[in-house]
């Protein structure tokens, strides 16, 4: 346990200026979107009207703009349908540098010299970085439940713990998204990639399903097809947070797996060893 502790402690020390950068950004991103509530409950008429000239394209990617004179339409529009997007870029980068970038960085040879079992070191990384997580999450968070009435906008810390409760786990299917991504492919670089796309499709498609019935079985593919949101307020879903938490621990367990059984590369190796011994054949050849 002291081992675990250790390697936990580090590495989440190790998150303090990602958690100071991206803390402040969540946070003044919360702040600024509760800025334009007092515009929306005095000029709410006026707004609706602007809408109603609005194409559809438009609504389909931004929800349902009537709704958003409405606390929960008006969250979900300013807040939680870009949270997903904004908060991925960070899990993306932390997740799949977790363990790769210090392969790559021919450090992770020397930590495992260290006497720490390989599923140590992949939980404690983990937890940390689900920790550093709930953290960032907190700051928004705690935005939103101390300016709420300031603005005077009528939701509790109880109904805005909901929304994030769906965001948490989701970024938590994102997390076990990127390490299994990691684990799989060739380099650190090629996981960010695939990650990338993922994330950008999880936040297209859904919207581009509504606007062609079609795509609807390509959408029901993607983690933000099931996200609700801002909705949470209002009708909150257990079903898709239990599903995102037991999606995670699939994808967690087979990162765990595949590390336990990993070659591991050693310094001076570099991201895509096997490219360069290609490179090394072709030139020598030439």
């Amino acid at each position: 346990m002291s081992v675990f502790l250790a390697i936990f402690w580090h590495q989440l020390w190790g998150y303090r200026g990602a958690g100071v950068g991206w803390g402040l950004g969540l946070g003044g991103y919360a702040a600024m979107a509760l800025s334009s509530w007092t515009v929306m409950r005095g000029q709410g008429d006026a707004i609706l009207e602007v809408l109603k000239n609005y194409p559809p394209e438009m609504m389909a990617f931004f929800g349902d703009l009537t709704r958003i004179t409405q606390p929960a339409g008006f969250l979900d529009v300013y807040f939680f349908a870009f949270m997903p997007l904004i908060f991925g870029i960070f899990l993306i980068g932390a997740s799949t540098g977790l363990l790769v970038q210090d392969e790559e960085a021919g450090r992770l040879d020397l930590l495992m010299a260290y006497p720490a079992s390989r599923a140590t070191l992949f939980a404690a990384r983990t937890c940390a970085l689900l920790a550093a997580t709930v953290g960032l999450l907190v700051i928004p968070y705690v935005t939103l439940v101390v300016g709420a009435p300031m603005v005077e906008l009528p939701v509790g810390a109880g109904e805005l713990a909901l929304p994030f409760a769906g965001a948490f786990t989701l970024s938590v299917l994102f997390v076990g998204i990127g390490l299994l991504a990691s684990l799989c492919l060739p380099s650190r670089r090629s996981a960010l990639m695939v990650s990338g796309m993922l994330l950008v499709a999880s936040y297209l498609f859904p919207p581009l399903a509504e606007l062609n019935s079609s795509l609807e079985p390509v959408a029901a593919l993607v983690p933000g097809y099931y996200y609700q949101g801002g909705e949470a307020l209002e009708d909150f879903k257990l079903a898709p947070v239990l599903g995102f938490l037991a999606f995670a621990a699939v994808l967690l367990a087979a990162s765990m797996a595949l590390f336990g059984r990993r070659d591991i590369r050693v310094g001076g190796e570099g991201n895509l060893s096997w490219l360069r011994g290609i490179r090394a054949v072709t030139r020598d050849s030439g």
